[in-house]
Order: structure tokens, then C-alpha cells, then sequence
């Protein structure tokens, strides 16, 4: 999960075993309703573009061997 998110822009990260950090962070985010919609969409979008319906389907194709110009007569 680490590999997807960038903290402070589409997500954030709390250390393994820090509840205090934990807290502070969603302190932080809760008492900033603008900053938590930005972040929001952020990570939406990098969803989008990382698991889209195009993106995936073009991972599938080159996991079967399939090249570019060969994916638009399937």
C-alpha cells in the first residue's frame, strides 16, 4: 500500500505501531474538511490511473502476450 500512496497528497501514512502519530494525523485531517476533499480526489485519480478499466485491460494483454496492435482486433 505504501508503493500508492504519497502522504500528504492522496493518502497519508502513520508508522506501524504509533497510535499517538496515528491520532495527531487524524487530528490534522479532521480539523481541515478542504484538505481532506483534495486528498480525496487525489487518490481517486490515482486509482483511476493506476486500476482504470484502459490501464488494466493493457496489463492483461501484455500478460498474455498480446502486443498494441494486435490488442485492437481482439
Amino acid at each position: 500500500m505504501r508503493e500508492q500512496i504519497r502522504h500528504g497528497v492522496n493518502g497519508w501514512l502513520s508508522a506501524r505501531g504509533d497510535p499517538e502519530q496515528l491520532a495527531r494525523l487524524l487530528i490534522d485531517v479532521l480539523k481541515d474538511p478542504n484538505k481532506l476533499a483534495a486528498c480525496g480526489m487525489a487518490a481517486r485519480e490515482t486509482v483511476r490511473q493506476r486500476f482504470g478499466v484502459e490501464h488494466m485491460g493493457d496489463r492483461y494483454l501484455d500478460l498474455f502476450g498480446f502486443s498494441e496492435a494486435s490488442s485492437k482486433t481482439i
